[in-house]
């Protein structure tokens, strides 16, 4: 006898698809976390997940697309907050200084310093994983930062791309760095310090318009 197709309405399907693929996403990320992108093979993440290639290959046609969902899961929440962030805020300090102490508390975070790392250490033998982060952090994160400037700096549209390249410059300098290179452990103060010191080099360069 052939068994009755089950009838599962449009909406349920959709959530069960969207529920199996971050569960996918998930799994890899922690396979790309431990092994690396190059360590990880799609059978891999089949292996994992315990289910079969056809459901990966559906949701997923490469590894690189994966691993684009992966990063695009892990920083949706960091540039959400920090769009937030901007859109709120009034004054040019303001909102720079809040995004800035975001920045530097979610980048210095346990699990972004490992997602940094990783980028870092596949980027000589997988150029494709600089691009793909590139593409969906700081290039969205960017343009964020670039949309906040143009109504706030003296010059608007015509230097604020160069005046957000400034800024994300600073956010991700010194301080950052030896956070990642594991120097130092950074903390609150440190952080709220730090963020002010770039909010005051930054309107040196860029004042905010009259």
């Amino acid at each position: 006898m052939k068994r009755a197709k089950r009838n599962i309405p449009g909406g349920k399907r959709e959530e069960r698809r969207t529920e199996r693929r971050n569960s996918i996403i998930a799994i890899a990320g922690d396979l790309f976390r431990t092994d690396g992108y190059h360590g990880v093979s799609m059978s891999a993440v089949v292996s994992r997940m315990g289910g079969s290639k056809e459901t990966l290959w559906r949701h997923f046609r490469s590894k690189e697309e994966l691993f684009s969902a992966y990063i695009e899961s892990a920083m949706q929440e960091f540039r959400d907050e920090l769009s937030v962030n901007l859109t709120s805020a009034t004054r040019l300090e303001a909102g720079l200084l809040k995004f800035a102490t975001s920045f530097l508390d979610k980048v210095a975070h346990a699990d972004s310093l490992a997602l940094y790392q990783l980028i870092i250490g596949e980027c000589g033998r997988s150029p494709e994983v600089g691009k793909i982060f590139y593409a969906n952090v700081q290039l969205k994160t960017e343009r964020a930062l670039t949309e906040f400037l143009e109504g706030k700096i003296e010059g608007g549209k015509h230097k604020a791309q160069e005046a957000a390249d400034l800024f994300l410059t600073l956010c991700t300098g010194n301080y950052f760095m030896k956070a990642l290179l594991g120097i130092t452990k950074p903390t609150a103060a440190g952080i709220q310090s730090e963020a002010a010191r770039y909010v005051r080099n930054f309107i040196c360069c860029y004042p905010p318009a009259r």
